[in-house]
């Protein structure tokens, strides 16, 4: 007990020749330390559907993206066009770009399903977006013919929030975008009877995007008139192809001054076997993932988060 209180340890109750055996076979182990997490370890797994806002600000903060608004009336065609640039892709009637994955393979799926002659339907048919959808963008990794390999983001949103009196609420999504594609319904400009009108929304679309600044002057417009196989069947073609001619020209002169870029196309999304339309589709998609001169010479502060769609960027 002397003993004990004179060294501090416990008196070794073991035989000196145990005690020797035990240590040979002892294996000491040094103290485990946490693990630290590091960012890459971390992985986002997405669901295949087309992505929300959160979803979308996750891919943001990890990769670039360009992202593309596609504004027109309801039933005018938009989604289709979305769905075709997928299609495009996976049909293998890409020329210059390359198809690197999505991340949103079911949410394409599900609105090319009724698309296909598999469907049943009679006529090809894309349900109409709903105005509360939130799952509202699809995903594209492309790498164009330089080896720029980019993630564009097609924006599919309800026809009936670009009215006038939604317009602003949208401006709080999406100003000052980069990319816009304007779409002008080529079944009602086929209509005699439809199509003053028709220009008429249209062009009080494009008002009210310049307006909310939606769309300003470093954006690059597109505008596709859709369902050009309808205007080919019609009686009037001819008539109505002029009537395109001087819409344009209208809107040219009207409106080019007050965006970087404007360019006019008319497409059918279901001939897509045919070869101009290929090049058009292409054209159109290569046109979204061009960098301007600005974005590489000019260097730029980065501006105060005012907006929602401020934080869809890199994270350094």
């Amino acid at each position: 007990m002397n003993e004990e209180k004179e060294t501090g340890k416990p008196k070794n109750i073991l035989s000196e020749g145990l005690s020797s055996i035990l240590e040979e076979d002892v294996t000491f182990y040094a103290p485990e330390e946490s693990p630290v997490q590091k960012a890459e370890d971390y992985v986002c797994v997405y669901r295949g559907e087309a992505l929300n806002d959160e979803e979308l600000f996750q891919l943001s903060a990890r990769e670039n993206i360009r992202q593309v608004l596609i504004a027109g009336p309801y039933s005018s065609g938009k989604t289709t066009l979305i769905v075709m640039m997928y299609f495009l892709f996976l049909e293998g009637r890409n020329r210059v770009l390359k198809f690197g994955g999505s991340l949103t393979i079911n949410g394409f799926k599900q609105r090319l399903q009724n698309l296909l002659l598999s469907s049943g339907e009679e006529k090809p048919i894309v349900e109409r977006t709903p105005r509360t959808e939130l799952n509202r963008y699809l995903h594209l990794n492309l790498e164009d013919h330089d080896g720029r390999k980019d993630n564009l983001i097609l924006t599919d949103v309800s026809g009936e929030l670009f009215c006038a009196e939604d317009m602003e609420s949208l401006s709080d999504l999406y100003l000052a975008c980069e990319n816009v594609i304007l779409i002008l319904d080529g079944e009602k400009i086929a209509h005699p009877r439809q199509r003053q009108r028709e220009r008429m929304t249209f062009t009080m679309m494009l008002r009210n995007l310049l307006k909310n600044g939606i769309i300003t002057k470093n954006s690059k417009v597109q505008i596709v008139c859709t369902k050009k196989d309808l205007i080919d069947k019609g009686d009037d073609s001819k008539e109505t192809y002029a009537f395109l001619e001087d819409s344009w020209n209208f809107i040219q002169s009207n409106y080019e001054a007050l965006v970087d870029s404007l360019e006019f196309y008319t497409v059918s999304a279901l001939t897509i076997e045919d070869e101009e339309t290929q090049n058009d589709f292409e054209t159109i998609i290569l046109r979204c993932l061009e960098i301007d001169h600005c974005e590489v010479t000019v260097p730029h502060k980065k501006p105060k988060l005012q907006r929602f769609f401020d934080k869809y960027e890199v994270r350094e």
